[in-house]
């Protein structure tokens, strides 16, 4: 029966992200499957090259610290390679690494002609070498291509893209390990799922990372021990992923739905719950996603719990939510501030959340270490 109830929420995912991505399947699959990132990386990396009939293609970082650049080695880990790396591409960096110049980096890609780049200064090879800078992200990632072709058609063009968006992904997704909190081997790799979500539902994606990294602060202070604040932390990471199956006219509406979409917006609850079961997370992790939007007087959903029947951890992550979301709002609006949304929070001390975890975040406050986190 589990087998059956995950191949059918595997198909859907697959629909899911196909339809959303415009990613052929056998892709997705390969993403989804990889027990090793950066050889999917290499994967995508050698599809440009074939395709492109390139005679060489290389991928590099960019380290500004040093103003020097690496070169992708898919035997070496990614967070190694990212130990003392940032993110920023500017045009500086491009005009130093190209010996060229432009006026901007745009979001396109930059394609230039060049053969005195001190990286190739070792080619005897006269065909020229084009460079495809990506800035869409600010990743400081640089695709170099010593092509046999000069021109780059449509088809070309648009599936460099999408490998280029799926490997900047890739590269700069979270690599957790979540064996201690699964029952079973996934079926799929986690890390390589979030990496989909983030392309597929930023918003949903950067709401988790914020939360996760509250619900670890606010669990810190519980003095808990490690695998409990961690725990916290996973399944904060993964409170939303039901949103994958809700549609984006009624994710992108906010807090204005009507009664009818309000309802279809908390199934991502009970969704994300299942979901993450059938990924193999243990009752641990499943139970503390399925709980996060209760409430102590029990005007919360799906199970409508209240009082005794809620855990703590539970609604530490229940906060978190809530505070990423009040201050992701607040952005937008001048007269509010993250201070404002805090408040919002501690007038329903003893009613929505316990005494003890709104004593805790007024702590936190008083220790001015809850504001910068949240900003």
């Amino acid at each position: 029966m589990e087998l059956t109830k995950f191949s059918q929420f595997y198909t859907q995912l697959m629909t899911h992200f196909e339809t959303e991505l415009n990613i052929d399947k056998e892709k997705l699959s390969m993403i989804l499957h990889s027990k090793v990132i950066e050889q999917t990386i290499d994967s995508l990396l050698n599809e440009i090259k074939v395709l492109y009939k390139a005679s060489s293609i290389e991928l590099w970082f960019l380290d500004p610290t040093y103003n020097r650049f690496y070169l992708f080695d898919s035997s070496i880990s990614i967070p190694h390679i990212f130990r003392s790396m940032t993110r920023s591409l500017s045009t500086f960096h491009f005009q130093t690494f190209f010996k060229k110049n432009f006026d901007s980096v745009t979001n396109e890609f930059v394609t230039v002609k060049t053969r005195d780049s001190f990286i190739f200064s070792n080619q005897v090879n006269e065909d020229p070498v084009i460079a495809i800078a990506i800035d869409e992200k600010q990743s400081g990632v640089i695709f170099v291509f010593n092509p046999k072709k000069t021109t780059l058609d449509n088809q070309m063009h648009s599936m460099i893209k999408q490998n280029s968006s799926l490997i900047t992904t890739l590269l700069y997704t979270d690599d957790i390990d979540y064996s201690p909190y699964l029952i079973m081997q996934p079926s799929i790799n986690i890390n390589a799922l979030k990496a989909l979500e983030q392309l597929v539902d930023p918003k949903t994606f950067l709401h988790e990372d914020k939360a996760s990294k509250i619900s670890r602060a606010i669990a810190g202070y519980f003095k808990f021990p490690s695998y409990t604040v961690d725990r916290i932390t996973i399944a904060a990471k993964v409170h939303d992923l039901g949103k994958l199956f809700i549609s984006k006219t009624i994710l992108n509406k906010g807090d204005n739905l009507n009664p009818d979409e309000l309802k279809i917006m908390q199934t991502h609850v009970t969704m994300g719950t299942e979901m993450l079961s059938l990924l193999g997370f243990s009752e641990d992790i499943t139970k503390l996603v399925l709980e996060h939007h209760e409430r102590l007087d029990g005007s919360g959903y799906p199970l409508k719990l209240k009082n005794h029947q809620l855990i703590i951890e539970s609604q530490i992550i229940a906060i978190a939510d809530e505070l990423s979301v009040l201050v992701s709002r607040d952005s937008h609006h001048e007269k509010t501030s993250e201070a404002s949304s805090i408040f919002e929070l501690v007038q329903y001390k003893g009613i929505k959340y316990s005494n003890e975890l709104i004593d805790t975040l007024e702590q936190m406050i008083k220790d001015k270490v809850l504001l910068p986190l949240i900003k």
